[in-house]
């Protein structure tokens, strides 16, 4: 019996262990949007399916809710398993269909309930799209979308029961666009909170991830160069030494000002930490990225020593940074007077 107990024990412990190391996989792969995405396909799945328990069955038929039924399923799964690595395009086409599907609600099905169901979602796929698509692109979408399902309501169900002579509709566009806004306003107010340094304003570094690879996308498709260039303050520990840490802060804020003003607004500007930022200028070769860096430390109110390379197609971020980092303690090392590294 106690052999019986320590078989099904360790049958226990290691089905705990391996679905631990299961979530523990799916978790390093999954992003708040692929979540989010993963969550909104499993509940069209129970909608669906709750489709098929309707009195005279589903207005669509069994087969085709069944395939949309199993389709959203395995899009659900997949999300949980593979992440992001969909992109954003799988937003549109789940906005599009749920359009579609509502389209039809209030047109050719006009089974209220599912009607009523239909507006239900509106307000949550457009706190969905405007926390995960740009702002513009996410109102246009939705505008795209109200347009159609406001249309097709008012031609299907004006006079019905379902929106009072149509008097509730100007009330759901409003609530429907207030989500959006509400959406749009937490992914702006989440990226600043998460990708901008709070004492400079400039980015930090996952702000700089973001910015420099779509800023290097653009040039890339330009067929245009970019430089990253690695900066490290001189002598700045002696500043927050001998007129205090108020004093370095004050520095550092200056310095950032003073690169903002002088760089492109498509010029990418971070602080990984301490006295270390990162620059990348898109559609700039090495030899003008030289002259860049030289007239920023011309003006600048305090010295600061510098490494540029060219960002190599293919080549990661972190290790372009890296070459660049190389760069700057070189010309820490050789470029500087000793008393000024």
């Amino acid at each position: 019996m106690e052999m019986l107990y320590t078989c099904l024990k360790g049958v226990e412990v290691g089905t705990i262990s391996r679905a631990e190391d299961l979530l523990a996989w799916v978790r390093e792969r999954s992003t708040m949007y692929s979540v989010a995405t993963a969550a909104l396909c499993a509940v069209f799945t129970v909608l669906l399916c709750s489709d098929l328990f309707l009195e005279g069955g589903p207005r669509l038929g069994y087969p085709i809710i069944v395939t949309l039924m199993i389709l959203s399923a395995v899009a659900a799964l997949g999300f949980l398993v593979l992440g992001d690595r969909f992109g954003f395009w799988p937003a549109l086409v789940i906005v599009t269909a749920n359009g579609v599907m509502m389209v039809l609600d209030f047109t050719l099905l006009r089974v209220p309930t599912n009607t009523i169901g239909s507006v239900i979602q509106m307000p949550v796929l457009a706190l969905y799209l405007g926390i995960f698509l740009r702002p513009a692109a996410a109102r246009i979408i939705e505008a795209g979308v109200l347009i159609a399902v406001l249309t097709a309501a008012v031609l299907g169900h004006t006079g019905t029961d379902v929106f009072y002579g149509g008097r509730n509709l100007i009330k759901i566009l409003l609530f429907v666009w207030l989500c959006l806004e509400a959406g749009i306003y937490a992914q702006k107010r989440f990226k600043r909170e998460t990708h901008v340094d709070i004492l400079t304003g400039l980015l930090n570094r996952q702000g700089l991830v973001d910015r420099a690879y779509a800023e290097r996308a653009r040039a890339t498709r330009a067929e245009r160069p970019t430089s990253v260039a690695m900066i490290d303050l001189d002598r700045f520990k002696q500043v927050n030494d001998t007129r205090g840490h108020s004093a370095g802060d004050h520095v550092l804020r200056d310095l950032a000002g003073q690169w903002r003003a002088q760089l492109r607004e498509s010029d990418v500007i971070a602080r990984l930490g301490g006295d270390e930022f990162v620059l990348v200028l898109p559609d700039t070769d090495v030899e003008t990225g030289q002259r860049v860096m030289e007239r920023l430390n011309k003006h600048s109110s305090h010295p600061w020593s510098w490494g540029l390379v060219e960002w190599q197609p293919d080549e990661k971020l972190s290790h372009v940074v890296a070459n660049a980092d190389r760069e700057m303690y070189r010309d820490k090392a050789t470029r500087r007077e000793p008393a000024d590294r």
